[in-house]
Formats: C-alpha cells, structure tokens, sequence
C-alpha cells in the first residue's frame, strides 16, 4: 500500500498479514482542518502520521510509528509497537505506546491528557505548555530525558514504574492544587541512578506534593543510588528526608511514618492508616504507596485489625526488617525483649497519639484485648485499655 494523503476522511480499516510489517510503512497525511473523528484502524505499521485538524477520534496502528504529527489530540492514539517521536499542539486525549518511545516528542501549549508509553522511553520528551496537568506513565525504564519547560508547573504527575536512568526537569513548581494527590507528585517505583537526577526548579506550593522513590514498597534491588540528586527550589538531597516529603521507602515494617526508625512515633500514623487510609494519604503524601508495605505485620498482604499485636511488638523492640512476623518474639524466647508495663504502654499510646484519634485507639485495645485467646495477652491488653479509660 502507497502514501494515504486526502482532504477528509470517514473511517479506515486497513489489514495485513500477521507478519511485521505488513505494510510498506506509508505515510497518512489529512490536510483537512477539522479534527479527525472517525476510527482509523491499520493492522502493520506505518511511517509518518500527519493529522491537519488534530484527532478527536480513535487511531489505532498495530505495529511501528515512524511520527506523528498533530494539531489538538482529544481522541486516543493507540500504538501497538514502537513510536519513533511525536509533535503535537494540545494532549487533552491519551497516547498510548505498546513498546518504547525513541525519537525527541513534544507538547507545545497544553497538556491536560495521558501519554502512557508501555516500556522504555529512551528518547526525550519536552512539554513546552505553560504548565503540565496530565500524567505521563512509563511502564519500563526512564533511559531518556523529560522536561516540562519553558517555567510550566507540574499541576499533574509522572510515574516510572521501572528505574530512572536519564533526567527529569521541572521548570516551574508541583503544585497539587486540589489537595487530593491527583498532582503535583513524581513516582519512581524502581530505582534512581547517578543518571538519573531529578529537579524541580520550583517549590512544592499546597503541601501535598512529593517525590518519592520505591513508591510501591521497599524492594532490595531498589535504591536511590549514592550519586543521584533530587533538585527542589535550589537546596539537594541525596536521601530520603520525610519533613520535606522527598521519601525513599525504608525496608522497616511498622515504620508508619518513613523516617528509618520503628517507635512510638509511629503509633499516629498506624491508626490512621488503619482507620483512615484516606487521609493518611494525604497527611503523609507519598506513603499511600507503601502502606500495606509498612503495616502489614502479620503477613496476609493487608494492613486490618490483626496487624495490631505485632506492630505493638515491633515498636516496643524497636524492631527495623523487612520481613514481616513478629521482631523478635515478643514473649520471651530467643531474641525477645521484656515488653513495657501496661500503665508504661497506655502512657506511650496516649503521648504519641493525636487528640481526635485518642477514641479510636481506646476502641482498638479494647478490641485487641476481647480478640486474645492467650489468657497472659488478654490479661494484659484488658490492663492497657483499663489505663487508657481511667
């Protein structure tokens, strides 16, 4: 099949053989000013892909892209394979690559979409827009550069779910400006290379932005690696530093508020996690990701109301690992430390715990005390909760 080059065009279905490409890689030109609506859907690859009026359609393309070139895109551009680059006036819609993103790609004055590349971007991506209120999403790694330029805020987010090896520029702030997380934040579920660095030329503006690395849970082959940067309003950190919600995940189960230690501290943000997941989400912005990562403690891949005995046990031993269990056994036996008295405990609790959570936590003991089948543990949770309601 030739070059595609016409004024309007209704719908396209083009199909080949299964083998790549089953095209001779053609070009699709429509010249026509008005967004393009209909669906285009071509079974092999194709080269360049020039769209006059923008895409408020569906374009589906199965195997290779050489570029794409595009007025507004508020339609969906799905490709199967790899794209090459892409250059487009507006993202309001969703580009989605199914392998990497290569060439250089740019939005140039408004980014309120998706861009979802499916493996590695290994090219450069520029969002030239006064601000970037989309998500972009790596599935693979980061080899490449992105960079919201030109002094635009990141409004919205950007998520590797690999390794960041390459770059990531901010120009302007994060700004969350609905205090709901649905912006302002950069995730790296993998790791952060000396390659890597990250920088945002800005501030954080609402409070509830972040960056945050091993989002997902700690993971031993996730690090921020000793040379890597993270940039933010001209001071660098080269680790993780929880006031100022610039987190690497620790590997200490019970670490409720990320800051490397197991304690008392972390009583507030364990019943709040517990009890209201959504708002420790926002007052820990960044620890949604490693909730479950952190307080499951009895080993069901959930955080409920059975992983409050042995987070008990770990803050009492002030216990960091990554494995979950009791650290160490609580009762005696090897490794196992003498535990506070249960006045010592209910004055811990009743310190580290925030006034409008007080009721809750009486609630929780109670319950935990009722739950006990071990007469010495019934014992002496009942003792706890009797010293809390005293």
């Amino acid at each position: 099949m030739g070059d595609i080059s016409c004024e309007t065009m209704a719908n396209l279905l083009v199909s080949g053989p299964p083998d790549y490409p089953p095209l001779a890689t053609p070009d699709i030109t429509l010249r026509s000013t008005w967004p393009y609506g209909g669906v285009m859907d071509i079974n092999g690859s194709v080269g360049d892909v020039a769209m006059h009026g923008g895409v408020s359609g569906q374009i589906e393309i199965t195997g290779d892209v050489s570029s794409i070139w595009s007025a507004l895109v508020s339609g969906t551009i799905d490709i199967g394979r790899d794209l090459s680059s892409f250059d487009i006036s507006a993202l309001s819609g969703t580009i989605s690559v199914g392998r990497d993103l290569s060439g250089s790609s740019y939005v140039n004055w408004g980014y309120t979409g998706q861009l979802v590349v499916e493996r590695d971007l290994v090219g450069y991506v520029e969002v030239r827009a006064v601000g970037m209120d989309g998500s972009l999403l790596v599935n693979g790694d980061l080899t490449g550069h992105i960079n919201v330029s030109m002094g635009g805020d990141l409004t919205g987010s950007i998520a590797v779910q690999g390794d960041v090896r390459g770059p990531i520029w901010v120009t302007g702030d994060l700004d969350d400006s609905l205090q709901d997380l649905t912006g302002g934040h950069i995730i790296v579920n993998g790791s952060l290379t000396e390659d890597g660095d990250i920088y945002v030329l800005g501030s954080f503006i609402k409070g509830t932005e972040f960056i945050a690395i091993d989002y997902d849970g700690w993971d031993e082959a996730d690090t921020w690696e000793t040379e890597a940067v993270i940039k933010v309003d001209g001071v660098e950190y080269t680790e993780n530093t929880p006031v100022e919600r610039i987190w690497e995940i620790t590997g200490c189960k019970a670490d409720m508020n990320n800051d490397g230690l197991v304690d008392f501290f972390d009583i507030d943000p364990f019943v709040q996690a517990l009890n209201y997941p959504d708002q420790y989400a926002l007052d820990y912005a960044g620890l949604a990701g490693s909730r479950v990562f952190h307080g499951d403690l009895d080993c069901d891949d959930d955080l409920d109301f059975f992983d409050i005995d042995p987070f008990v046990a770990r803050i009492t031993e002030g216990c960091c690992d990554h494995e979950c269990g009791d650290c160490p056994e609580r009762f005696g036996g090897e490794g196992g430390g003498e535990w506070l008295s249960p006045l010592e405990m209910a004055i811990e609790l009743a310190t580290h715990i925030a006034p409008e959570r007080y009721d809750t936590l009486v609630d929780m003991i109670a319950d935990l005390a009722a739950a006990q089948k071990d007469a010495e543990k019934a014992a002496y949770w009942t003792a706890v909760w009797e010293a809390l309601t005293e």
